[in-house]
């Protein structure tokens, strides 16, 4: 989970809580956060927020995906930042992704890669009524 305050550290080690809600919730983002989750912790992420969600609600989800092939010299530096800071990422492909969403009672309606960067992948999915 990203914090919202630049002045702290940014990166946090646990599954983020999701609040409790009076209303059901119509939109949910997670944007570039899921690598910081186990698969465990992702996929219990996706059920908590389906919980809070309305039927139809939508779940926009942005991923960073491992390259296929020759990575960009970010991956190198982004690894070196992280274990410098102690954190261990778990990238996952973009079909394991779309199964835990799947899994987690949402409809995918489509996959597609941010602008030009197939490393950035964007899901959009619905709450299952």
């Amino acid at each position: 989970m990203i914090s919202p305050d630049f002045t702290r550290p940014r990166i946090f080690e646990a599954m983020p809580d999701i609040p409790n809600v009076s209303e059901p919730v119509h939109m949910a983002l997670m944007l570039d956060m899921a690598h910081f989750l186990t698969p465990d912790e992702f996929r219990q992420t996706l059920t908590k927020i389906r919980a809070v969600m309305a039927p139809g609600g939508t779940l926009i989800l942005r991923a960073i995906i491992p390259p296929a092939a020759k990575p960009t010299r970010v991956w190198p530096i982004e690894a070196l930042k992280l274990k410098l800071k102690g954190v261990v990422p778990h990238y996952l492909s973009v079909q394991a992704i779309a199964d835990l969403i799947n899994k987690a009672d949402f409809r995918m309606e489509y996959t597609k890669v941010s602008g030009n960067n197939p490393e950035t992948v964007w899901f959009v999915a619905k709450a299952s009524p």
